[in-house]
């Protein structure tokens, strides 16, 4: 079971942080020209380098735990949770601009803008989204990091 919950934690903030990386190598995305559209580019720059921190960290607290390493895991979370939120809440405020980034975003890519997709971006409902995913991701991520503490805790720290 320990082996699984670290296999499951280790793909997830594994994946999130070679996103994160990803995005302060891409000059043009979606978040980062968001932020920037309102003044806030350096919380860009202050939020993902420090939960990429976090993120590595954990995944070695996975593998190879020490003392109070899961704090570092919920620390990452919550980063995610502040990123997440503090995005959407500028996108609902700023409609508009929220559509320019995220076109400018996937034509940096190569990727089709499409209408539909621009048209969501102005549905309060469909703005909400991704917060509620990400709540519920943080959720569970964090249930199976008391799971895994309780489990590692139960065994002696080898030296």
């Amino acid at each position: 079971m320990k082996n699984l919950i670290r296999a499951v934690l280790t793909l997830a903030f594994g994946w999130s942080a070679l996103k994160g990386l990803e995005l302060l190598l891409r000059s043009n995305s979606m978040d980062l020209l968001l932020l920037n559209g309102v003044g806030m580019g350096w919380l860009f720059y202050l939020l993902i380098p420090a939960l990429a921190v976090c993120q590595v960290v954990s995944l070695v607290w996975f593998w190879h735990p020490f003392f109070r390493g899961h704090f570092v895991a919920i620390a990452a979370i919550l980063l995610s949770l502040v990123h997440t939120l503090v995005v959407c809440l500028v996108a609902v405020g700023n409609t508009e601009l929220a559509k320019q980034s995220f076109a400018a975003s996937r034509e940096e890519r190569g990727l089709p803008v499409h209408q539909e997709m621009l048209q969501l971006m102005i549905n309060p409902i469909a703005q909400l989204i991704p917060v509620a995913i990400a709540g519920a991701l943080a959720i569970l991520w964090f249930v199976l990091i008391m799971k895994l503490n309780n489990l590692q805790q139960r065994e002696p720290i080898s030296t």
